[in-house]
């Protein structure tokens, strides 16, 4: 026999070993069967595109929101699991920064992720030029991409058994635009939807809100220098403190809007190792009983 054949006989002997979660790589599946209600007519085609700023792949244009299903390794599974939402304004998808790369680190000490992509506000058009019009398309798309979190969340916790996943073990993590999606989840009226717990890196916040007396616990990110939102992880705080909810609370002196995962030099640049304890002291770095 060939070298050559012998060794694609045993590169697929080897693949027929490997957990078929694992041999396919990340999973795609679909938000919404069928259109997403309240965009039926959007007929336009999402865009993908690697940043400048960051070298990572972004998204423009979605109208099909999905969620991507990044599998923990089932040898150091833990049973948990947590939906990622990335940033962009509403306008793009730090899928890269803030979606795949936060979804590695998640399996890395053993929860399983899944990235959402929401659907954005329309851009690239003769329209979006227009300030009033395109404030107007942000100011409409903001629901619709909390109800895909919405509905995200419902699909995970329904389907968890397929990931060997407990339902009442799926958390939520956002970040600036995705952080209101999570903020918004985790306050979300039907209790059933509402997240195990909840992390909000330097995102918004309105007053308005009612914080449930069961809301999941909070764990807040941001830095001290980022001009958008450090009075968002501040309010965010003080509503789960006068709400009686546990929340943690990290503002780092710099490290600005977007840090994510990225390393900046800074003290900022281990908040995932300050999340990753208090994820453990709520036992959710602890293998799940079934």
């Amino acid at each position: 026999m060939r070298l050559a054949a012998m060794i694609g006989m045993l590169g697929a002997a080897m693949l027929l070993c490997v957990p078929p979660s694992l041999a396919a790589g990340p999973q795609e599946i679909a938000v919404w069967q069928g259109a997403a209600p309240g965009s039926e007519s959007w007929t336009w085609t999402e865009e993908s595109n690697i940043s400048e700023r960051d070298k990572s792949l972004n998204y423009r244009n979605i109208v099909r929101p999905t969620l991507t299903v990044y599998q923990a390794d089932p040898a150091i599974a833990v049973g948990t699991g947590a939906i990622v939402s990335p940033g962009g304004a509403f306008v793009n998808l730090g899928y890269g920064m803030e979606g795949e790369e936060v979804a590695r680190w998640l399996n890395s000490i053993g929860v399983t992720a899944f990235v959402l992509k929401y659907r954005l506000a329309r851009t690239g058009d003769a329209d979006a030029a227009d300030p009033v019009t395109q404030n107007a398309r942000v100011n409409a798309v903001v629901p619709l991409a909390i109800e895909d979190g919405l509905q995200a969340m419902k699909i995970v916790k329904q389907r968890a058994g397929e990931w060997g996943l407990r339902p009442d073990r799926i958390g939520v993590i956002g970040f600036s635009a995705g952080g209101w999606i999570t903020n918004h989840i985790a306050i979300s009226p039907d209790a059933s939807l509402r997240p195990a717990f909840a992390v909000s890196a330097y995102s918004g916040h309105d007053e308005s809100w009612n914080v449930p007396d069961n809301a999941p616990p909070m764990f807040i990110v941001a830095a001290d220098n980022d001009r958008y939102t450090t009075d968002g992880g501040l309010g965010i705080y003080e509503l789960w403190r006068k709400a009686h909810i546990p929340a943690e609370m990290h503002i780092y002196a710099k490290g600005d809007h977007g840090f994510a995962l990225r390393k900046l030099g800074l003290p900022v640049d281990s908040w995932n190792e300050r999340l990753k304890d208090w994820l453990a002291s709520l036992g959710y770095l602890k293998p799940a009983t079934p």
